[in-house]
């Protein structure tokens, strides 16, 4: 998993730019995440927050198109120590197969989250708060190095109102049809 962590060199142009994304095994087309090699979920998750809360730039590099249009795959994200996650902030976690998903917080839930990608149509399962890691700060894809911050918050929140209002409007069509297909069976 070390190969998956680098911290990124200063360019001519001033900025910080990730090293080559090397390591990163991509879990499918759609999954937003990097495989680590079969540890338990909750270590994982307890030694990158560490990373993140006491070492230098924390980078992981991401794979999949779950989070089009925020990060566009090959991307490399910065993640940094943060209490917990709110509503609109893009985190990474690791889910319950020990994959490192990068998805936008949903909602808190319990003692535990939902997240989604922006990409999806669906959330993903509910996400004990042990297996959070951080918030992700910056992204670097084929538009460069960008913060991730209020203003994407706010745009995230924008898509998952989105996200809900389809949902919302697609259980409604099915239950009109439901209705509809029932009175036609009983005439």
């Amino acid at each position: 998993m070390s190969d998956d962590i680098d911290s990124p060199a200063t360019g001519d142009d001033g900025l910080a730019h990730p090293g080559p994304a090397t390591g990163a095994e991509p879990a499918g087309a759609e999954s937003g995440v990097a495989e680590p090699a079969g540890a338990e979920p909750t270590t994982v998750a307890r030694l990158l927050r560490q990373r993140a809360a006491t070492g230098p730039e924390l980078w992981l590099a991401v794979e999949g198109r779950s989070m089009w249009p925020t990060i566009r795959p090959p991307a490399r994200v910065q993640l940094a120590a943060a209490p917990r996650p709110r509503v609109g902030e893009v985190w990474a976690f690791v889910d319950a197969g020990g994959a490192i998903v990068v998805h936008r917080c949903d909602r808190r839930t319990g003692a535990g989250y939902v997240f989604r990608g922006d990409g999806l149509r669906r959330a993903d399962p509910w996400v004990p708060a042990e297996r959070v890691v951080g918030r992700v700060v910056a992204v670097v894809d084929g538009r460069g190095i960008r913060a991730l911050g209020d203003a994407d918050r706010v745009t995230g929140l924008g898509r998952l109102l989105l996200a809900r209002l389809r949902s919302v409007a697609r259980r409604t069509r099915n239950w009109v049809r439901g209705l509809m297909a029932a009175r036609e069976r009983h005439r």
